[in-house]
Order: C-alpha cells, then structure tokens, then sequence
C-alpha cells in the first residue's frame, strides 16, 4: 500500500472484509461522510482486546488491568502522533466528536459572561451548532456566523470576513476544516492569523478531513481540534479532543464519576490535573483497542499518495455527473475532501427517489439534509443527494453510479400517464384508480418494472394543493405526503397528493387495497406482510417502508378502519 509509483487502491480495499462478504459482491459504498468501513485489523483487535484481556483499566493492579491500561495509553501515544501534537497529555478520549465538542462547549462557558461571543459558520455540522445554541440560551451568549460566498467554482466560507465579526468579546472561533455537504476544505491560514492577531483560541472539526489529509496541529495553529474515529475507518462510540496544553488544566470538568477524581469527600471533590479528568467513568476500551490497530494500519499508507489518489477520483466523479442537465451540482472538484453534492433541476426528480433506486442497485448514498439544515437552507434546498468518497473506491465503482444515475433519470422522466385534470377541482374530484392491478407488482422480476408500475400508478394521482397543509400532512414520512379525508357524492373517499412519484405510487397502492376491502386489520405486522405480498420487501428502504406504514395507519384511521 505506501507504493512509490502511485496508490494501490486494489491493495487498500482489500484490507476491508466488507467488500469480499457474500452479501455485497455489488455494493458501491459511497456514504463515507456519514461512516467509513472498516479493515480487518481493527476487527481482529477488537477481539483479541474481548478475548485476551478485557478488564477495567486505570485502578485495578491486576496483570489483565495493566493490559488494559497500557494498551489505553499506547494508543493514546499514537494518536498524539497521528495529529502531531506534542504529548499524548493532550489527548482526551471522548466517545466521538459530537462528546467532544460539547465538552469543549460546556466546560469552556463556564467562566463566561452574557454578551460574550462565538463565532460559527453557516456550514457547520448540526454537533457544532446545537451545544452553541443550547449555551447561548443558558447564558446569554452570543452567536456570530461566517456568511457563505459563491462563484463560479461553488460554494465557500467568506473568510475575509472574520476581522469584522471579531471583537472583545469573542471568546472562541469554532469551524469545521471541511464541509460534510460540500466538502470545501476551510482556508485555515487566514483563520488561523486573524484569531492569532486578535488573541482568540480556535476549535477545528476534523471529523471530515481525518480520513483524507494528514492534519497537523501545531501547523494548523488551532487550540482544540475533535473528530470521530469511525470516519477515519476505525470503530463507533470514540472520538478524539485534542487540547493545547494550557487549556488542559485550565478547562474545568464537564461531567462527574470516577476516575476523573483524586480525592472526594461528601462535601467536595478534588480533580486529576492531567486529560483524566475530562474521561469520567469507564471509557470505550474495546473502541480504543481497535483504534490503536487502526494508527498502526495508518502507519503503513502513503497518505500523500492517498490524497491524490482521493483528489483525481473527486475530479472524475465531478466530471461524470456535471453534464446531467436534470441536477445541479453544488460542490466542486478542487479543494474537496471527496464530496458531490446534487440537488434536483427537474420537477419531476425528488432526490429521495433516487436514493431510493440507487439503493436498489445496491449503491449506497445519502439524501436530506445531512446533520446541516441551516446550510441547506441557504443554499435554497430541501435536501441534497450526497456522494462522497473514500481511498478504497474506484473510477468503476464511479463509472457504474453515474450509468445507474442515467437510467433512473430516463425512468423518472418517462411521460406520465393518464388524464392529467385542472388542479383547481383536484380537492373536489377523486382519483380513478380502477385500471391498478395491485397483483401486477409481484408479477414483475426486475426493479425497474416494479417501479415504473409504482410511477405510472402515482400519476395517475392528481395534483391537490388544497391539501398541502399541516393538518393533513403524514408526520415523520421520508417525503412530504399528504392525505385527507373529503364527502364527495354521499361517500366518504381519500384524497393524497406528494412531492414524490415513488410516493405517489405508494399512495396509489394503498388506495386500492383499502377501496378493495384488502386491508382492515391494524395489525402492526401488515405493513411488512404486505410488501411482501406485493414483492417490494427488497425494493423499497427502511425509511420508505415506515413512510408506507404511516400512511397506511393514516389512511386507516380517517377511514375509521
């Protein structure tokens, strides 16, 4: 793996026993900025701790604690080297970066005044975000946002105007180095000279840049850094803080238990002056045991030839979907951390129904709005489909998503049937659905037949503004769906409208069994059995088949079934 002649990404992917299982010989993994897989290394520690020497580390002297606590502490020496930070004493383990951010949050805040200030950015996660809201309602804090700019290149942290957003009471600049919907990496050398100048301590959220670049902390400048190690291919449930060693002793302890102690009465309790203090309790030690053998897998990759393995697939990627005219892409190629982020040009495309048929074709990507609703906002969108890479995917695996991509927007963009009625008399007239033979679905051998039934069953759904309110909205759908219940000549009858043509279709279905007597038990097994009936069990994901479920229920009880 670490060739001079370039990456050798068949030798890189075949340190992760994901992609030899049975079950996945045509998986195309593409939501690394959600969780990468993970090598077979890390599996093998993780037992190994589980099977030779698991026990409580830190206090215990017998010889399976000593293991334990060495192994901790190895591992926490690597990872100091992993991020170049001085000393392993500033490194706090915390049970993912999430943990370690409200950490920071909270134990930081504590000396703080109302009118003090923050300052953000309009792109950062949701785990960046949401401490800083909850101390700012607490204590009057003061929240401040980098704006977004844009050009022709997309989109981009507007840098330049940090000076103007810092003042005297600023008490930390806390941003993501990379983006995890547009994957733009953060200019951190003006960041860096601006908080300098002004005397102000930076917090970076690596969580998305781990995985791609080598970081560097001392070069980067930055007080506090965190980040998840289960996107950087090692285990869930721990994360790395690194603090810059005045802010060791200087940060006071966010919660209590043991092992953060060194002496405690009833009255009072005196803390470890060193990181300890900051991991109360027992620690994720199986997690901790895997992510020392992943420092070690690390030790054996080329990362610059990583990196520009990651880059050159990012411009390809990049390249392959821009001349789609149905989608709008929002990142771009250069100075991303190998992330595509597309939006809907199309009225007829809801990017949740290509998810849903990419899914089909056992490729796996993410849609909504991906732990950053503010940023999605600004950018004018509902929710985004993203793409986003890893070291151990290929130019084929990107060649057979943009061909599957192809085929889904010719299906989705098939002409829709039936007679398509004036939308001002859509509340007052009901659909005709009596040509749907619901037996057909499971008739069909291939999931693009089962679908285009789904879609050709949904247009025939008339479009009903009327109903889009919230009163009639089905809650905790995947897509927005709408049912309603109306009297139209002397009979009781559903009105259903949604943004989405695999929605639509599923509305159809349920009409059908409903109008035809076929369901009305309510029976929490029904969904289940019923996809199954119908041969759309392996067709339709989890979240889509709650949303059927919900709309089954709804349906049910205005129908007082």
């Amino acid at each position: 793996m670490n060739e001079k002649q370039g990456f050798d990404v068949q030798g890189f992917r075949q340190a992760f026993p994901i992609f030899q299982h049975a079950d996945n010989q045509r998986l195309v993994y593409l939501d690394n900025a959600a969780t990468t897989q993970k090598p077979q290394a890390m599996i093998d520690a993780i037992a190994a701790y589980y099977s030779g020497f698991h026990a409580n580390a830190h206090r215990a002297s017998h010889r399976l604690a000593r293991q334990a606590t060495a192994m901790i502490e190895r591992a926490r020496a690597k990872s100091a080297e992993f991020l170049g930070a001085a000393s392993p004493k500033n490194i706090v383990f915390c049970r993912g970066a999430t943990e370690a951010l409200n950490l920071v949050a909270f134990s930081m805040s504590q000396q703080w005044q109302a009118g003090d200030e923050v300052i953000l950015s309009v792109a950062e996660h949701h785990a960046n975000l949401v401490p800083w809201q909850l101390i700012s309602q607490q204590r009057g804090i003061t929240l401040r946002f980098l704006p977004l700019t844009k050009n022709e290149r997309g989109c981009s942290l507007d840098v330049d105007q940090l000076p103007a957003l810092l003042t005297p009471r600023t008490k930390l600049v806390a941003l993501s180095l990379a983006s995890n919907v547009l994957g733009v990496k953060l200019a951190v050398e003006n960041i860096r000279h601006h908080c300098r100048a002004a005397g102000v301590p930076l917090l970076l959220d690596a969580s998305q840049w781990i995985a791609h670049e080598a970081i560097d902390v001392n070069q980067l400048g930055c007080d506090f850094l965190v980040a998840s190690t289960h996107k950087c291919f090692g285990p869930t449930g721990l994360g790395l803080l690194f603090l810059n060693s005045p802010w060791c002793s200087e940060l006071a302890p966010w919660q209590g238990g043991g092992e953060m102690v060194q002496q405690v009465t009833l009255e009072q309790t005196t803390f470890v002056q060193d990181v300890h203090r900051f991991e109360p309790g027992t620690s994720s030690l199986a997690a901790i045991a895997g992510w020392g053998a992943v420092l070690d897998f690390w030790q054996r990759i080329d990362r610059a030839a990583l990196a520009a393995y990651e880059q050159s697939l990012c411009r390809y990627l990049h390249a392959k979907v821009e001349p789609f005219d149905e989608f709008l892409v929002l990142t771009q190629a250069e100075q991303n951390v190998g992330i595509l982020s597309i939006a809907s040009a199309h009225e007829k495309i809801q990017m949740q129904d290509v998810a849903v048929l990419l899914d089909e074709q056992d490729i796996a990507v993410r849609c909504g709005v991906h732990c950053a609703q503010p940023l999605v906002n600004t950018l004018g969108r509902r929710e985004l489909l993203r793409v986003s890479l890893a070291a151990y995917n290929t130019e084929q695996e990107v060649d057979r998503f943009v061909a599957v991509l192809g085929q889904i927007v010719s299906l989705l963009l098939e002409e829709k049937t039936g007679d398509q009625k004036s939308q001002n008399n859509a509340l007052i007239e009901a659909d005709d659905l009596s040509d749907i033979d619901v037996n057909a679905l499971s008739q069909v051998g291939h999931w693009q037949g089962r679908y285009r039934l789904l879609l050709q069953w949904g247009d025939l759904i008339k479009p009903k503004p009327l109903i889009r309110t919230e009163e009639n909205r089905v809650e905790g759908c995947e897509s927005t769906a709408w049912i309603a219940l109306s009297t139209l000549d002397d009979r009781e009858v559903l009105l259903m409208d949604s943004e989405s043509r695999v929605i639509l279709g599923l509305m159809a279905l349920i009409q059908c069994l409903l109008d035809k007597g076929h369901v009305r038990s309510a029976d929490p097994d029904l969904c289940q059995a019923l996809l199954t009936q119908y041969g759309l069990e392996k067709h339709l994901s989890e979240s889509r088949e709650n949303g059927f479920r919900l709309m089954l229920l709804r349906a049910q009880s205005l129908l007082g079934h």
